[in-house]
């Protein structure tokens, strides 16, 4: 009984060791894909249902994020988070400026609700080229094809999920989609 059980933790850690080598190796953005489309898909199910929003900011805190502002407007609120850096804001709720903590380094903020265009969506914009390096380097790791369109950004094929890119910015959007950055 005691040799079986442990060939059997010893199975499981050798299947469980090389996933948690890999997640060593990636570099600390604070958000990755997978989380940032978590996130998204709680902040935009129910229009943001007070349940389904708590659940988002648990994620947001646990990724090294707090919330630095709530800012109502007619069509609905802006939701904006910061890692690692100080985010002023505009009178119009947008984020006017911002700036790391101390060094750039993985700094970030997100913002979420409704964009000059009116649609919904949530974008991360990161502080330094090294943190939207690494935010590209999980893409790449994630199987994201960039697509340099009119609309460019990265795409997984696979799933549909994609990130439009401006700069050091990544969003998504819940009017367009992967198809508008393949075009």
């Amino acid at each position: 009984m005691f040799i079986k059980m442990k060939k059997t933790v010893l199975s499981i850690l050798a299947l469980l060791l090389p996933l948690f080598l890999d997640a060593q190796s990636l570099p600390p953005t604070g958000i990755t894909p997978y989380t940032f489309n978590i996130i998204w898909g709680y902040m935009k199910s129910g229009n943001f249902e007070p349940s389904q929003l708590d659940k988002a900011e648990q994620l947001l805190t646990t990724a090294g994020y707090r919330k630095v502002g709530k800012f109502d407007r007619p069509i609905g609120y802006t939701l904006v988070y910061a890692k690692a850096c100080n985010v002023k804001m505009s009178s119009e709720g947008f984020v006017k400026s911002a700036s790391p903590n101390k060094e750039p380094g993985f700094s970030s903020y997100i913002e979420v609700g409704p964009g000059v265009g009116m649609d919904w969506d949530m974008s991360v914009t990161f502080m330094s080229q090294k943190g939207t390096n690494a935010f590209i380097e999980l893409l790449k790791k994630g199987q994201y094809t960039y697509y340099a369109t009119e609309n460019a950004g990265w795409v997984r094929k696979s799933d549909g999920c994609y990130f439009f890119q401006r700069g050091k910015t990544f969003s998504v959007s819940d009017v367009v989609g992967g198809d508008e950055i393949m075009e």
